[in-house]
Formats: structure tokens, C-alpha cells, sequence
């Protein structure tokens, strides 16, 4: 019995049967997938530590997991990719075709459809 309360986020999940449990380390996630009729069930593509060859990458649920570290890291990475995407990537700019003597040269050559 512990002797005082813990918040969850400082307890670690310890199994009883750990020595009869076939485990591998996760060296990174490289994707993940969810199925239109399940969004809820998150699966992640896995590439293990010490198999680099890519025939060994598996799909495996959260719930397979012991230590979820390496979720919350993928996901960290994931969103930060994400933010940097559209944070470099500028929005295209809407010409009204009428405004084609506007154009600059290079956007001169370019064809464009014109909305109805």
C-alpha cells in the first residue's frame, strides 16, 4: 500500500506476470492509422529497436503497449510537423481574372480556370 496519494501521471503501470510477458523496445512510431469503423482503436506502425529491416515494422493498438512514452513522443513530433507545415507553407493567392493585368510575369504563363 503506498503511503500517500499519488496523481495518476506519477504511478507506472507495472505488470504481475512481466517475466512471462514477451516484450520488445519500441525504437520510434513512424505512422498511425485509424479505421472508419472504429476511429476510436488507434493503431501505430512500429519499427523495433535492434530489427532495422522494415519487413519487422508492425501495426500494434495503444492498448499493446507497457510504456507509452514513445506515443506521446510521436505525437509531440507529429504535431510539430504539422505546425511547421502550415507555418511555412503560404496560401496561394486568388486572382480575380478580371485583374489579369495584375499578373505578375511569372504568374503570366500559368493557365488558370475562370469561375462561372
Amino acid at each position: 500500500m503506498l503511503g500517500r496519494h499519488y496523481a495518476p501521471s506519477q504511478l507506472k503501470l507495472v505488470l504481475d506476470d512481466f517475466d512471462k510477458t514477451e516484450t520488445y523496445e519500441v525504437k520510434e512510431i513512424i505512422y498511425y492509422k485509424t479505421y472508419e469503423y472504429d476511429p476510436e482503436n488507434i493503431l501505430y506502425l512500429v519499427k523495433w529497436k535492434n530489427y532495422p529491416d522494415p519487413k519487422w515494422d508492425k501495426w500494434k493498438p495503444e492498448s499493446s503497449y507497457i510504456e507509452r512514452q514513445c506515443i506521446k513522443d510521436y505525437w509531440e513530433k507529429h504535431n510539430a510537423n504539422k505546425a511547421e507545415v502550415l507555418t511555412t507553407t503560404a496560401p496561394e493567392r486568388i486572382i480575380n481574372p478580371s485583374d489579369s493585368n495584375k499578373l505578375t510575369a511569372s504568374s503570366r504563363g500559368t493557365k488558370r480556370k475562370r469561375a462561372h
